[in-house]
């Protein structure tokens, strides 16, 4: 097999799978342009731990970790087969680089099941995860994706999920810059400023603008 590309996935709102709306088609017409792998570690922005685990459940839950969606999401249900082979092949290949890395069963959230889900939608590509370490700073996670590389010329394909906007305002304004947030709700505003506010006192000039459509 051809050394597979690893993707990241902006995964937006759980509601991909229900809402007509929303850029779902994409997944599909992404995955038919691409090699099929024949199992998947995927890494989602929803599973954040302390230091890498990699999950090594046979029969992968469906996670629904929401809440206040329609009844219909919570009724989704993805039953992939997991793929410990692969994880614990991942965690040897950390553990080769110096990151120690844990295993335990552990389910897809919806950062891997709504992208595999939109993807391979008949759920019969094996898949494991990989969390990842929200305190961790880049160069963690590099050597994370170097370590983890040769997977691709084993039939694995490596995926970042997760949304390319979560948190950058306050990823931005925690870096001292200054930062600009519109919004169409005045309370979402509000509770985002709240939590930047929460986070640090040392941040730059956060400015909060209640933008009405035309």
């Amino acid at each position: 097999m051809n050394r597979l590309p690893s993707l990241y996935l902006s995964h937006g709102a759980p509601t991909l799978p229900i809402d007509p709306s929303l850029p779902s088609a994409e997944f599909g017409a992404l995955s038919a342009q691409l090699p099929r792998p024949e199992s998947v570690l995927m890494l989602s922005a929803h599973w954040g731990t302390a230091q890498p685990v990699v999950s090594t459940s046979t029969a992968p839950e469906t996670i629904h970790d929401f809440y206040g969606f329609p009844r219909q999401l919570y009724e989704i249900q993805y039953p992939a087969p997991g793929a410990p082979d692969v994880a614990r092949r991942a965690a040897v290949l950390l553990g080769e680089h110096g990151i120690l890395t844990d295993a335990q069963p552990h389910g897809l959230d919806h950062g891997a099941w709504v992208p595999m889900l939109l993807m391979f939608p008949e759920a019969d590509i094996p898949v494991a995860q990989l969390s990842i370490q929200p305190h961790m700073d880049a160069a963690h996670h590099f050597r994370v994706g170097r370590a983890l590389r040769s997977l691709k010329d084993d039939g694995v394909m490596v995926i970042g999920s997760g949304q390319m906007g979560n948190g950058i305002a306050h990823v931005a304004a925690l870096a001292g810059l200054d930062v600009v947030l519109n919004d169409v709700s005045a309370d979402r505003l509000k509770s985002a400023m709240a939590t930047i506010n929460g986070l640090s006192t040392e941040f730059g000039r956060v400015t909060p603008i209640f933008w009405v459509p035309p």
